[in-house]
């Protein structure tokens, strides 16, 4: 018998391989109990091993296919370079702001920030402030994302809050604050020693040396700082503030569509019509539409998973997809999942208008595509948007 139990396991395994390589996986009943006398007589001596090539809903380049990789196909950035850019970058930002050193490593840095009326004081300002708000973040070099791209996340953690998605109240008023706000990655990880959620803000940037400049940085910081500080106040000390978010004038598309069409020409599954992108995944037959926006000095790229009408329908299954796209936050890097005015859940990618070149386009519709389309595929399994 245990025989045939180590086979049934061995079966399962190369099922679930298959499985999971399929755009949509068949719906099948296995039987829990071994039939140990059809074993005997049907079930063989040994399993054959999984021969072909295995199919998958996602892109799957050729070259990956040809042989084994050796040391020589790994992408290596420079990091020692990074390191010292990264340490430039930081040491900027402290000539300019008034920012405490806390602690450090090689790739993060850990600081206070201080700051009155929610906005970031200047070096010059802090001595001139009674009683300046403190708020803690960490600016650190993540892996990489895409080839030898790195990213920089700033992190401002703001508290613990009881989101229960069957207590409603924190978790609705964190909602309609993210909504509000619009240009937040609101980021949550469950404590189950405090039975709540550790909420923090955070954002991504791609970091490059030949292209990234303090100016990025200095915004990534300042407004991440700025929110945390903003929602701490807000909706962890319950204050007023009276902070209104200011309205974001549309700008013409136009600036960037050739830039933009110059990017499509090298993708033949890219399909660029004005605000649009239609992207088609290959083998899997899906797609996904990635719009692009000009917002008060951003470039922003966004995709819709899921219509609000999907979402609101089943108070239960929406505020389970809240909290299940502030944790995918958490976990993935550049695209920001959140949730627009008319209550759709979106895929979010914001760049400076100014310093967008045609590499960060090519690995933003990339990137969000990709991320995108597996999250619709994991809350409904279907290809709509």
């Amino acid at each position: 018998v245990e025989v045939f139990q180590v086979k049934r396991v061995l079966e399962r395994l190369n099922k679930f391989l298959e499985l999971i390589h399929k755009p949509r996986a068949d719906k099948q009943v296995d039987e829990s109990r071994i039939n140990v006398p059809r074993e005997m007589l049907y079930g063989g001596d040994y399993l054959p091993q999984i021969a072909g090539v295995l199919d998958s809903a996602f892109p799957v380049r050729s070259d990956w296919l040809k042989g084994v990789a050796g040391q020589e196909n790994v992408c290596r950035p420079d990091l020692s370079s990074l390191e010292r850019f990264f340490q430039e970058n930081w040491n900027r930002l402290r000539r300019e702001y008034a920012i405490e050193e806390i602690a450090k490593t090689e790739r993060s840095f850990t600081g206070n920030a201080y700051l009155k009326d929610c906005k970031l004081l200047r070096l010059n300002q802090e001595s001139s402030i009674v009683d300046p708000d403190r708020h803690a973040f960490c600016l650190e070099l993540r892996s990489q994302v895409i080839g030898s791209e790195v990213l920089l996340r700033c992190i401002s953690e703001v508290g613990l809050m009881h989101l229960d998605i069957k207590a409603f109240d924190d978790l609705d008023a964190l909602y309609e604050w993210e909504k509000r706000m619009d240009r937040v990655k609101v980021c949550i990880q469950h404590d189950a020693r405090q039975a709540q959620f550790k909420v923090s803000l955070e954002k991504d940037r791609l970091f490059r040396i030949d292209t990234t400049q303090p100016e990025e940085v200095e915004e990534l910081v300042v407004s991440t700082v700025e929110m945390a500080e903003l929602f701490k106040k807000e909706l962890i000390e319950k204050i007023d503030t009276g902070w209104k978010p200011q309205h974001q004038k549309q700008g013409d598309i136009g600036e960037i569509d050739p830039l933009v069409r110059a990017v499509c020409r090298n993708h033949a599954n890219w399909h660029h019509d004005g605000r649009y992108i239609d992207s088609d995944l290959p083998k899997s037959g899906r797609k996904q539409r990635i719009h692009i926006e000009i917002q008060g000095g951003e470039c922003v790229f966004w995709s819709t998973i899921l219509g609000s009408k999907t979402l609101t329908q089943n108070v239960h299954e929406w505020n389970r997809n809240v909290l299940l796209a502030w944790q995918r936050n958490t976990e993935h890097d550049l695209v920001t999942f959140a949730f627009d005015k008319t209550d759709r859940l979106v895929g979010v990618v914001r760049h400076p208008l100014v310093h967008l070149d045609a590499e960060e386009v090519e690995q933003y519709i990339t990137v969000l595509t990709r991320e995108c389309d597996r999250f619709e595929y994991l809350l409904t399994g279907g290809d709509k948007f």
